[in-house]
């Protein structure tokens, strides 16, 4: 896998330049005001974290490009040019 490649070179060129290794934050108990009862996400290691963030991005850019072109104006322009 590339990308998994890519992390691990990046981070040991990081660590040979005396960056700390990438860590996760200590866990945050969410607000009672803001809990809907299910349980939170927490990543064990860094490369979980950064996982998920990436998903989260991409899942987010489908689904705006998605809306951007299904849209019924869109069909309209497209039909009459």
């Amino acid at each position: 896998m590339k990308s998994l490649t890519t992390f691990t070179a990046n981070v040991e060129e990081a660590l040979s330049l005396g960056i700390d290794e990438p860590c996760v934050g200590r866990v945050r108990k969410v607000p009672i005001r803001y809990d809907s009862g299910s349980s939170a996400y927490n990543p064990e290691t860094a490369k979980q974290k950064l996982k998920h963030m990436y998903f989260e991005f991409i899942d987010t850019a489908v689904s705006c490009i998605r809306q951007r072109y299904e849209n019924t104006s869109f069909a309209l322009i497209a039909y009459a040019g």
